[in-house]
């Protein structure tokens, strides 16, 4: 989570404060703004700085709990907020067979070979905040247990995600 929000948060900052400096060329003239270029500078980096803090905060405040699960050394089951959850019949009985199709598939997983339980998710884009999930295996049986969080709360859309995410994991587990 720290990896996204550093360099999402460094490329905003640069961003507001680039535009906020055009912006006052575009109004101000050449002129006026060659001569006071320091303090507009200053202004426009302080005035990023309060956009991205609030800005950043506010979505770490709702990524936290979700996306910091997911990339915890807990393997404990969510028993938090919005998930679906499912038990899926598979003909997989190797925990490392059942790694080995996560890997491929997903961007991140963290792996607990003593829990037989694989946590995973895609990452994070600006359009699709995406879900995460875990995954035990019973490996007398094959049965795995499918738990998905989304990482934005309450939704439609996030009820939507889990479910077409759901089908995913599901078809994975097929392979």
């Amino acid at each position: 989570m720290k990896r996204f929000f550093s360099y999402y948060a460094v490329v905003a900052f640069l961003i507001y404060v680039l535009a906020i400096l055009v912006v006052k060329l575009i109004i101000n003239g050449y002129q006026e703004f060659s001569v006071s270029f320091s303090g507009i500078l200053i202004e426009s980096a302080m005035a990023g700085f309060v956009f991205v803090f609030l800005f950043f905060g506010a979505l770490w405040l709702n990524l936290s709990k979700t996306l910091g699960y997911i990339e915890s050394d807990s393997f404990e089951e969510p028993a938090y907020g919005h998930r679906l959850s499912e038990q899926v019949e598979t003909p997989i009985r190797e925990f490392s067979k059942l790694k080995e199709r996560f890997t491929s598939n997903y961007s991140y997983v963290k792996v607990s070979d003593d829990r037989a339980a694989i946590k995973f998710h895609n990452g994070l884009t600006w359009k699709n905040w995406g879900t995460g999930g875990i995954a035990y295996l019973n490996t007398e049986n094959g049965n795995v247990r499918i738990v998905l969080v989304p990482f934005m709360g309450y939704s439609m859309h996030a009820t939507k995600q889990l479910e077409n995410e759901m089908k995913r994991v599901k078809e994975v587990l097929m392979g």
